[in-house]
């Protein structure tokens, strides 16, 4: 299990790296600061390596889910009501 678990966090950090210089939507979270509104809205460009490992953090440390578009988000949100 634990081999499985180490795949999906190696294959979420490549897809944050991969997503470098490109905007990505995430899911909402319970804070409603302005710029948690604002990236829930409008997305949050990658802007370098540095960016993307620390965004990768925040989705394992804060339960949020990264998406490549907001309709894909949208869909998450609607089937985990």
């Amino acid at each position: 299990m634990w081999h499985v678990r180490t795949q999906e966090h190696q294959s979420r950090y490549n897809w944050f790296s991969y997503k470098i210089g490109q905007t990505i939507f995430r899911n909402k979270v319970s804070c409603d600061c302005t710029m948690c509104t604002n990236s829930y809205a409008n997305g949050v460009k990658i802007e370098d390596a540095d960016h993307a490992s620390y965004l990768h953090d925040c989705e394992n440390e804060l339960g949020c889910r990264y998406f490549d578009t907001k309709e894909q988000r949208d869909e998450y949100e609607f089937r985990n009501k």
